[in-house]
């Protein structure tokens, strides 16, 4: 995840930062090594998002050129939840995908998001 929650705010990671789960409210830790991108993790190790994947550096420039305030938005509809990657002001979801999906979950995300584009 590329933002937490920290008083109200949300934060990027940075060593010693504290936040929690714009999902589920449950503890971050922030992982700022020197090779991969600064992100925060579930302290749990599972994240509460069940579309959550892996993400790496291509994804995380992808968020910060759409601007934070338009990333890892959550979306509430009936019992699901999920944070879409980007949604723009206008409505529009915007997933980005750098990895395979079967066609069922294309469909699922698709049947949830309602307008939304693929990157």
């Amino acid at each position: 995840m590329l933002t937490a929650i920290s008083a109200g705010e949300r934060i990027l990671a940075t060593p010693e930062a504290k936040g929690i789960c714009p999902v589920c409210d449950a503890e971050l830790i922030p992982k700022c090594g020197e090779i991969k991108a600064w992100h925060w993790a579930h302290k749990s190790l599972r994240d509460c998002d069940t579309w959550a994947e892996p993400e790496g550096d291509w994804h995380y420039g992808w968020k910060k050129l759409a601007g934070l305030e338009n990333t890892e938005i959550v979306i509430k509809k009936d019992d699901r939840v999920h944070r879409a990657d980007i949604k723009t002001p206008g409505g529009v979801v915007i997933e980005l995908q750098h990895s395979p999906l079967s066609t069922a979950e294309v469909r699922d995300r698709e049947d949830f998001y309602k307008n939304m584009a693929w990157v």
